[in-house]
């Protein structure tokens, strides 16, 4: 018997869990949304912190035939968001692991750079370490390295953006809206 898509998803889910834990000595928090509405299987954020960065980890339990890891991303589940990313996991069942190397691509990073067929978008790299034959090079990381691309991610949300509390307060709101430019009416 052989694991079905979704176990196979859950456990590289799970991978991305414990890198992140470990790799922040915890102060990252990965979430699972309920409905995945936004085609993100986790979401993370830094406690206390409102910043959130959307993850969809891929990939394989087998190198292909090629000796490559692949990934296939379809086109119905997937969002190419500047505030998200896509990470390929070379997960090697018999290490019960992950392989020396991931690869984080911003989700609209991915969709500019990897083929577009008709099962979906097709990444596929060697997990041999030959940078400069690698067309994804610039993307790939040891696995976990992972916690620090999500910590800077979510310091940049922090520092460029979402700049003080979100408001919930009525009278909040609505300032919050004047100082966007947005209509003052919350209705």
């Amino acid at each position: 018997m052989t694991l079905s898509a979704p176990a196979r998803g859950q456990i590289l889910v799970n991978e991305c869990c414990k890198i992140l834990w470990i790799g922040s000595d915890g102060r990252l928090c990965p979430y699972e949304p309920i409905a995945d509405v936004e085609m993100h299987d986790l979401l993370v954020k830094v406690a206390g912190e409102p910043a959130v960065v959307g993850l969809q980890p891929k990939g394989d339990f087998k190198l292909d035939r090629m000796g490559q890891v692949r990934a296939t991303v379809e086109t119905s589940t997937f969002t190419p968001s500047r505030f998200s990313y896509i990470v390929v996991m070379d997960f090697r069942k018999e290490l019960l692991g992950l392989g020396p190397y991931i690869w984080i691509l911003r989700a609209d990073e991915f969709a500019r750079v990897v083929p577009l067929t008709k099962w979906g978008y097709r990444f596929s790299a060697s997990p041999r370490p030959k940078p400069k034959k690698d067309k994804y090079h610039k993307w790939r990381f040891q696995p976990l390295e992972l916690a620090a691309v999500v910590e800077t991610a979510l310091e940049q949300i922090r520092v460029e953006g979402l700049r003080r509390p979100l408001p919930s307060a009525r009278a909040d709101v609505i300032a919050a809206r004047r100082s966007l430019g947005l209509p003052a009416s919350i209705r």
